[in-house]
């Protein structure tokens, strides 16, 4: 079923394949394994779950919505993820291993942003209308275990730290760290966009 359901999308929907086209090559370019195109869209596991992603988008907006809940459904259980096909994801995407990432129905990811393992984009349970998930915008930096909760935003080229608790607004080119989160100031040395060494880790 996942495989006729993405064969079909990725054959007649354009959108959806340039989208995949544009999150490989980001992959490709910003992860060191496995190195390549052909390897990375065939081993890179962060990679998968946005390919899933992007196939149950397809289907959502062609409103064939049990069908994209049922992909959702086992590639979630397969990639250890759950991203609902709701939520809106520009291109150039990297999900660095993929796994533990929870992305609620409202939550907007523009181009570029990258995202580490562990990540929540949830709501902070004040309402179950409208907007309730936040917005990451270009060029973001989410660290691994990052809760990010509420409709709030993080800015252009903006970092969230590894394991921070984000419920209130992130600048454009700041970072926040900690629980709850601060807003911290970049050292010469701390990374920005990709100036990470070998196997470092926001």
């Amino acid at each position: 079923m996942v495989f006729a359901a993405a064969r079909d999308v990725f054959s007649h929907d354009e959108r959806a394949f340039e989208d995949a086209v544009s999150d490989i090559y980001a992959t490709a370019n910003k992860d060191l394994d496995p190195g390549g195109e052909i390897a990375t869209l065939h081993f890179a596991n962060g990679l998968h779950v946005l390919l899933s992603y992007r196939v149950c988008r397809s289907l959502h907006r062609a409103k064939r919505i049990s069908l994209a809940l049922a992909v959702k459904g086992h590639t979630g259980r397969a990639f250890g993820c759950d991203i609902r096909p709701e939520a809106e994801f520009g291109r150039g995407l990297w999900f660095d291993h993929g796994l533990g990432i929870v992305i609620g129905q409202t939550a907007v990811i523009e181009d570029d942003v990258s995202i580490w393992h562990g990540v929540t984009l949830g709501s902070n349970f004040r309402g179950r209308e409208g907007k309730r998930h936040p917005t990451v915008k270009r060029g973001a930096v989410i660290g691994a275990g990052a809760s990010i909760l509420g409709d709030i935003t993080i800015g252009e080229g903006a970092v969230v730290a590894a394991g921070a608790v984000v419920t209130k607004d992130v600048p454009a080119g700041q970072t926040a760290a900690g629980v709850p989160a601060q807003l911290k100031s970049r050292s010469p040395h701390s990374f920005s966009g990709f100036s990470l060494g070998p196997g470092d880790h926001p």
